[in-house]
């Protein structure tokens, strides 16, 4: 049923008035008859066609609104969809941190609208087994790299588990050894334990960095803040077959030419001038000096205390009595890292142990080479302290060894006969760690030899003023 049939049905049960139809009036129960009613034909013509326009208007408004709907249902069904899918796969990321340093395992996430108790926010840890290890451990290599500071230096240690980052940290267990450590030898990742600037020359574990730990500084003495590059100055005792009446000095050798600047004018303990013939000296890490007096054959000390660049000295015998007979020559005297004070014997071709203290052999051991014993002529004598072994010169032969304190047995280092020619007398030798070289005298010239390559021409510095016997860096001032 029609709107309008309702709507009469309505007024007849109602009661209502109802008109009679007219033609030409729209009451609603009549028909307009356009033809007899023109000018309502044109209204009714203008009516429908502002209806049509309103519906066309209506139609292209409703359609752009669905469009508009449409696209706007769309993008709020996507959002839905996308809220729906995090809120199904669980919320926000959380992952076990089992080490407690705040970063999590990426292998142990799940995802979780609240926190589930022992994990963080983030995937980010390289090793959740170790508090040390995570992103930034280690800024002093790189802030942002996930990487293992073990001794807390903010440097990462170069040998990491797999998995980590690798830094330039040669020994992640001591925080006194990393780059630049040294501030001297600021490319060397090594130890500087007294903290003079100068890496030890010869650290625990090293081996060269890479896994391999630190490197080789140059200080031989890196206990003793007092000792090291800075405060050594390469020295001689002069002269050499003094006369008992000579002067004896110590005098500094220039390594640039072979020059000689004074230092210490040495004296006896009562005074008087000594009738020493020093061929060879060395000193501990304690700074105590030892000399080897030919003319008495006695072990010598040395005390300087008070000169400090050029003053007096004090020679002083070790023990009260001789070390062997008359005519026992020991070339070569030199103390060992761990305080052991060697002696190389012209007499007997022997390595010797002696006591500081009471300056007498407590052990001998036969030298040799390849199994055959080693003739040794005039000769000098240094500690390597990079590789810690004992160096010898012998003027004989014209060779430099290296010699392994436990057993005696030499090994050649350098064969000079072809470039240094000799024989060489008096011989002196001393090794400087800066250039992991040696400095070797030959009774009137002093060379520079590179003891690591043999490819290298030992390099000639200049001729000594006068007869050299023995070189040994010795420190510039004593406390």
């Amino acid at each position: 049923m029609s709107n309008l049939s309702r709507s009469f049905v309505a007024a007849i049960v109602l009661g209502l008035p109802t008109a009679c139809a007219d033609p030409c009036i729209d009451d609603g129960l009549g028909q307009v008859n356009q033809g007899t009613c023109p000018s309502l034909a044109t209204a009714t013509e203008t009516e429908s066609a502002t209806d049509s326009s309103a519906t066309e208007s209506n139609s292209n408004s409703n359609t752009n609104t669905m469009s508009d709907s449409l696209d706007s249902t769309e993008s709020m069904s996507g959002s839905q969809s996308s809220t729906a899918t995090e809120s199904e796969s669980g919320g926000n990321l959380w992952c076990v941190d089992a080490d407690g340093d705040g970063y999590g395992d990426p292998d142990m996430c799940t995802q979780s609208d609240d926190m589930p108790p022992g994990t963080v926010p983030n995937d980010d840890d390289c090793d959740d087994t170790n508090p040390n290890t995570f992103p930034g451990a280690a800024p002093n290599d790189d802030p942002d790299a996930c990487m293992k500071d073990e001794d807390d230096d903010d440097w990462g240690d170069d040998d990491p588990p797999p998995g980590v980052d690798p830094g330039t940290d040669c020994d992640d267990e001591n925080p006194d050894a990393h780059p630049g450590a040294a501030e001297n030898e600021p490319e060397l990742c090594t130890v500087d334990a007294d903290d003079d600037g100068w890496g030890d020359a010869n650290p625990p574990g090293g081996g060269g960095g890479g896994g391999g730990g630190p490197q080789s500084g140059s200080d031989c003495y890196d206990s003793n803040p007092q000792l090291n590059p800075d405060t050594l100055q390469l020295t001689v005792f002069l002269p050499y077959n003094g006369g008992a009446f000579s002067p004896k000095t110590i005098n500094f050798v220039n390594v640039m030419d072979a020059s000689f600047d004074d230092f210490v004018l040495l004296q006896t303990p009562g005074g008087g001038i000594p009738n020493t013939n020093v061929v060879t000296s060395t000193f501990n890490e304690q700074m105590e000096i030892y000399a080897n007096d030919l003319n008495a054959v006695r072990l010598q000390t040395v005390d300087y205390a008070d000169a400090c660049g050029m003053g007096m000295g004090v020679i002083t015998p070790v023990g009260m009595m001789p070390y062997g007979p008359m005519g026992d020559i020991v070339c070569g005297l030199e103390f060992g890292r761990d305080g052991t004070l060697y002696g190389f014997g012209h007499t007997g071709d022997d390595l010797r142990t002696f006591d500081p203290a009471t300056g007498q052999v407590i052990d001998t051991m036969p030298l040799t080479v390849d199994g055959a014993l080693l003739d040794v002529v005039s000769c000098g004598t240094a500690r390597d302290c990079s590789q810690e072994r004992l160096l010898l010169a012998n003027g004989l032969d014209q060779t430099i060894y290296s010699v392994d304190p436990t057993n005696g047995e030499a090994e050649v280092l350098r064969d000079l006969s072809m470039t240094v020619p000799g024989p060489w007398s008096p011989t002196g030798l001393e090794y400087e760690p800066t250039t992991h070289s040696v400095l070797l005298s030959t009774g009137n010239e002093l060379w520079r030899v590179d003891i690591t390559d043999d490819t290298v021409d030992p390099e000639l510095i200049g001729m000594f003023p006068s007869p050299v016997s023995n070189l040994q860096n010795l420190p510039i001032c004593m406390p």
